[in-house]
């Protein structure tokens, strides 16, 4: 009988999801937990045994986003990954939380950079963390509060599974993380002239249309009134 191997991931989450406490302890510095904490329990489902969480960190919003301290926590980490040798590493998701979405993101990011470990964290696109890490990180786009749980955890779960096992990763649209800006060429069985057709139909007629390349918009903003 041939046993399958099963991948691992490590995740992060803050002191709030680990069960420790909420504000009063966001100073509490990295833990680490063999069992699962938060929604580090919930994402196994959606694996069908093909992955585990083998580890939890943990880390007060405040005590990881202080320079020095944070210095600390990616020595720990670090070791933490060459011990346990992860196929992944998750975070979060932080929702609109910011600290906690800085917190998530680069950790994401160092781990991703510096460890060469595949990473990916998810919260809301008004998350300032996003403009700071989006370019080089996968983040999936989630609800503005915790109510958004359920639907943000499977998306985390199908994009951790591939990029442990290094399954291409498709289009933002089509995979459900925040666009990073960066653009690749890919096949289409129709021309663009075609499909641009097709699209202008669809908005002439009021039926539900995407198109491929957004518009940017932006919001005007009445003047501060003036200083007397």
């Amino acid at each position: 009988m041939v046993t399958l191997r099963k991948f691992k991931a490590l995740y992060y989450i803050n002191q709030f999801y680990a069960g420790v406490g909420g504000e009063e302890k966001a100073d509490v510095g990295l833990m680490v937990f063999d069992e699962k904490k938060g929604p580090a329990i919930g994402i196994e489902k959606f694996w069908d045994g093909q992955m585990e969480v083998v580890k939890t960190l943990a880390c007060g919003d405040n005590y990881i986003n202080a320079d020095e301290s944070y210095e600390q926590v990616k020595k720990s980490v670090e070791q933490l990954v060459k011990e346990v040798k992860p196929n992944v590493f998750i975070a979060g998701p932080a929702f609109n939380a910011g600290r906690y979405g800085v917190a998530c993101a680069k950790l994401c990011d160092f781990v991703r950079k510096e460890l060469q470990v595949p990473s990916i964290t998810g919260m809301h696109i008004e998350n300032p963390a996003v403009s700071m890490f989006v370019k080089d990180n996968y983040i999936v786009s989630t609800s503005e509060t915790a109510a958004g749980m359920g639907a943000a955890l499977p998306v985390m779960a199908s994009m951790a599974l591939k990029l442990a096992k290094g399954d291409k990763i498709g289009p933002a649209l089509k995979e459900g993380y925040i666009p990073t800006g960066h653009r690749y060429n890919e096949y289409h069985e129709k021309k663009g002239a075609e499909r641009v057709v097709e699209l202008l139909l669809k908005k002439l007629k009021g039926e539900p249309y995407v198109t491929e390349i957004p518009i940017r918009k932006f919001e005007q903003q009445a003047a501060a009134p003036p200083l007397t």
